[in-house]
């Protein structure tokens, strides 16, 4: 090894100079950012009652898709594709809300991108619930209640939860 002496930028300067260039030109992001928008809609119980109508009546009609519900029932993910005039009205709600999110998580002024959405219908009744579980390849996720079922007492209707995607992704 040679004798030759090793001074890194800034350190010949003194510690207080290496801080100093650290606080001005250190840099900072978010490794496991996980943005979440909401928005509680006003002024729709005529469409949630729809949707409930059209939700129920589905469920009567097609077997259950067994994905995260324990109980309860869920359609497989073709909801948007039913045709009815409140299904329709609900997809342009999901279109502005992605594109809505996209720009605050973004800072753009505009979105521009294209994206598919894929929606279902799910009925869980007292007892019933969903597991913890996630939606691969998915950008974003969302939840619409068109009836949260009982939202008072000890045990109330329409509980979301979440947990850390970094850790549920180990699942």
């Amino acid at each position: 090894m040679s004798d030759a002496k090793v001074v890194a930028k800034g350190v010949a300067a003194g510690p207080e100079a290496v801080l100093a260039d650290m606080a001005r030109g250190g840099q900072s992001g978010n490794i496991f950012a996980t943005p979440i928008f909401w928005h509680v809609l006003q002024d729709c119980e005529d469409l949630n009652a729809e949707l409930r109508e059209i939700i129920l009546a589905q469920e009567q009609k097609v077997p259950s898709a067994s994905k995260s519900n324990i109980g309860g029932w869920q359609s497989a993910p073709d909801l948007l594709t039913w045709g009815q005039p409140a299904i329709a009205t609900l997809a342009r709600y999901m279109r502005a809300a992605v594109d809505i999110a996209t720009i605050r998580a973004t800072a753009l002024n505009v979105f521009r991108g294209q994206y598919e959405l894929f929606a279902w219908g799910a009925v869980n009744r007292k007892g019933h619930y969903n597991t913890v579980h996630l939606h691969p390849q998915a950008t974003w996720s969302g939840v619409y209640y068109v009836d949260p079922g009982d939202t008072e007492g000890v045990d109330p209707g329409g509980r979301l939860e979440f947990v850390h995607p970094v850790a549920a992704a180990a699942m």
